[in-house]
């Protein structure tokens, strides 16, 4: 009986040996499992991560490049900030890097921002942006020339397109020529010795060659009129120059910031909206693009092929460069818009000196405003438009206004102190 017992015994220790072998596998090949689905599943939550941070990385950098392009200064910009942030790249950020680019111009932008991680992940958010629109003021030119209390007009100075006011008698000297009418509104005022293109008005006509009508008191002496002669005539109506709100402009020049002392820029910089607390100088070639009004609080000094030209987001629109002192343009340097018709830079003082504003050698392409000074044009010197208490043309100095009179209309555009801020475009967010 033992006997049987212990053979009976031997299969049933086999089969549990080989049982114990199969549930031993069973076991290994779940615990390798549940390993690999352990690393596995670290692997989907440390991608998961990377991506959460790069994404991060490129919400901070869009959110970077909205705060530099509404800042005051670019301290925390890489020294940009306002119209002239365009981005930055290779910023650090924890373990991460952030790249920004900015796109565009005027009052719209399209800003790129990618988050890059420590190993080389990527993620790019791409937004478009915008501001308030600009606003427009408006102001007229509706003379070539207005002048209100002396005028010097001689050596084949010429006037071109626009016609010509003035508050004084108006003489003309060595092939001095007027394209289009004049208006002389001072009571018994004298237009003398002018050759004219258009018709002619003032109570005194003396010397001169009209080719349009001739309007006039009774007095007629030596003249030439080939259209119509017009006696005992009204004096022309007086008119006020053109006028600028002058602290209104300040304080949009002051939107943005104030540069203390002298300031030279340096070549191909901007410039502008700003306040100078001293003079302004270009000189040797300097070519600066204006992007707002410039309040300079001494002297404005152009010279040797210097240049100021608008920002073409000005389109038609014009800006303002005012100075408390004087300005002295010479050399070939100019002021030129934004290339669209009607965009012109208006030079403006309140300086009551002979030397309000001074154009020589070649100089020229602006529009001239001193209600208190003398504006003079010089040897080659060019002009869009003069108004100023006190004028002088001499040494083949010319004054091409508009030719489709769009300086009666012209505007100037600026940015409200109220608008708003760049903001983010709804709908143009996108993750990529």
């Amino acid at each position: 009986m033992n006997d049987l017992q212990k053979k009976s015994t031997k299969p049933q220790s086999g089969f549990t040996l080989i049982l114990s072998v199969v549930l031993l596998s069973v076991i290994m090949v779940a615990g390798i499992e549940l390993l690999n689905y352990a690393s596995s599943g670290r692997q989907v939550t440390k991608r998961y991560q990377t991506s959460v941070n790069t994404f991060q990385l490129a919400e901070s950098g869009l959110q970077k490049a909205i705060f530099c392009l509404n800042a005051e200064n670019g301290a925390a910009c890489g020294g940009n900030f306002g119209e002239l942030y365009t981005g930055e790249s290779g910023l650090m950020f924890g373990d991460g890097i952030i790249n920004i680019e900015i796109i565009g111009s005027g009052d719209e932008r399209e800003i790129t921002a990618t988050g890059l991680g420590p190993t080389g992940e990527s993620t790019s958010i791409k937004s478009s942006i915008s501001r308030a629109p600009s606003i427009n003021t408006e102001t007229q030119f509706e003379y070539s020339l207005m002048v209100m209390n002396s005028v010097s007009f001689s050596n084949n100075a010429t006037i071109n397109g626009g016609p010509v006011y003035s508050n004084t008698n108006f003489t003309c000297g060595n092939n001095a020529e007027i394209e289009n009418d004049v208006y002389i509104s001072l009571p018994g005022g004298k237009l003398d010795n002018c050759e004219v293109g258009g018709n002619a008005y003032a109570d005194k006509i003396e010397d001169s060659e009209i080719e349009g009508d001739c309007f006039y008191d009774s007095y007629w002496v030596g003249s030439d009129c080939e259209g119509t002669r017009h006696s005992s005539q009204p004096t022309p109506i007086q008119k006020a120059l053109p006028t600028l709100d002058e602290e209104f402009w300040h304080q949009q020049a002051l939107i943005g910031g104030t540069i203390d002392g002298n300031y030279s820029p340096p070549d191909n910089s901007f410039l502008g909206p700003i306040k100078i607390n001293g003079n302004l100088t270009l000189d040797n070639n300097c070519d600066v693009t204006m992007l707002g009004p410039i309040w300079v609080t001494g002297n404005v000094i152009l010279s040797n092929n210097s240049t100021i030209t608008l920002d073409s987001s000005f389109g038609y629109s014009g800006s303002v460069l005012m100075a408390d002192g004087t300005f002295n343009f010479s050399n070939n340097s100019q002021l030129s818009g934004s290339g669209q018709p009607n965009s012109y830079i208006v030079v403006y003082t309140s300086n009551a000196t002979d030397a309000a504003i001074n154009v020589n050698n070649n100089a020229g392409a602006a529009v001239y405003l001193a209600p208190n000074g003398k504006v003079t044009l010089s040897n080659n010197a060019g002009a869009i438009a003069v108004a100023a208490n006190r004028a002088a043309l001499s040494n083949n100095a010319e004054i091409n206004y508009d030719p489709e009179g769009q300086l009666t209309e012209m505007e100037l555009m600026i940015h409200s102190i109220e608008a708003s801020g760049w903001n983010l475009d709804e709908g143009t967010w996108r993750k990529f």
